[in-house]
């Protein structure tokens, strides 16, 4: 398969580490890059790479494996996958495509990354649990939520890449707030 994680010197010699990440990026959109560099002030221009993560010279061991062993989950979270039945039929998703889920009386509605939407009997308690992964979070208890499709995130609602407005209750607020925190951190 193609190679998944990239670790690249930000001053290799005689290339531009940041020009070379641009171009794995145009060419895969899902690979990590992950900057090895002795300038901690050349991070903020990995932003536009979508670095997943950085580490700072000089290299330690456990640093580089931790970092490793992060890249690792982050693959086995992507291949996580979602199934439901709708009239007799089983489908499957891949977790990554899920933006959200909304639930209304007895019907839960997957709203997907391409906009497609899936209507299926069932109850978000058990979406959750099937999921089972830490990028889903519980805002309401009608919405399930992908944070990495966060567009932003106030106090009281999260928007959607898609534009929509998700209001957090006041149930779930602080452990949402915690939980969000600690996802950012662990990143």
């Amino acid at each position: 398969g193609p190679v998944q994680v990239y670790l690249l010197d930000i001053e290799l010699p005689g290339i531009d580490g940041l020009s070379l990440a641009a171009e794995i990026r145009r060419q895969d959109s899902q690979a990590l890059i992950i900057f090895v560099t002795s300038h901690e002030e050349e991070m903020p221009k990995a932003f536009d790479v979508a670095a997943f993560h950085f580490i700072i010279k000089p290299l330690q061991a456990e640093k580089v494996l931790e970092v490793l062993k992060r890249a690792k989950e982050h693959f086995i979270r992507s291949k996580r996958t979602f199934q439901f039945i709708i009239r007799k039929r089983r489908y499957t998703l891949f977790a990554s495509e899920i933006a959200y889920f909304i639930s209304q009386g007895r019907k839960v509605s997957i709203h997907t990354t391409s906009g497609k939407v899936y209507e299926y009997y069932g109850t978000l308690d058990e979406a959750e649990e099937q999921l089972g992964i830490s990028t889903f979070l519980r805002i309401h208890k009608s919405y399930l939520v992908n944070v990495d499709y966060f567009l932003r995130v106030e106090s009281k609602k999260v928007i959607m890449q898609d534009g929509a407005l998700l209001p957090i209750s006041k149930r779930y607020h602080s452990a949402f707030h915690q939980n969000y925190r600690t996802q950012l951190l662990s990143i």
